[in-house]
């Protein structure tokens, strides 16, 4: 099953060796801070161009559709979740 496959990459992954376990905690923890400074900066750059409510309803609009297409999927793909159905 391909959810079991992916969590135990990801999980190999993070405790690889000490660094990969380093790197992958701080984006846990900064990498959605980090995502909203780019954002923020990158609509202030933008703000001395004429089309920069343009490209932040764009954005808007992208960020909606994805998450309509999500709930579109997850309706129709039940499934249960790895960490619910390995056992401990």
């Amino acid at each position: 099953m391909l959810n079991n496959w992916l969590l135990f990459w990801l999980n190999n992954l993070g405790s690889a060796t000490l660094a990969a376990s380093q790197v992958v905690a701080f984006l846990a923890v900064y990498l959605p801070w980090l995502l909203v400074l780019g954002a923020v900066l990158f609509f202030w750059h933008r703000r001395w161009q004429s089309r920069w409510l343009e490209s932040l309803m764009f954005t808007v609009a992208a960020g909606l559709g994805s998450w309509l297409v999500t709930l579109v999927i997850k309706f129709f793909y039940v499934h249960s979740r790895p960490f619910t159905v390995l056992p401990d």
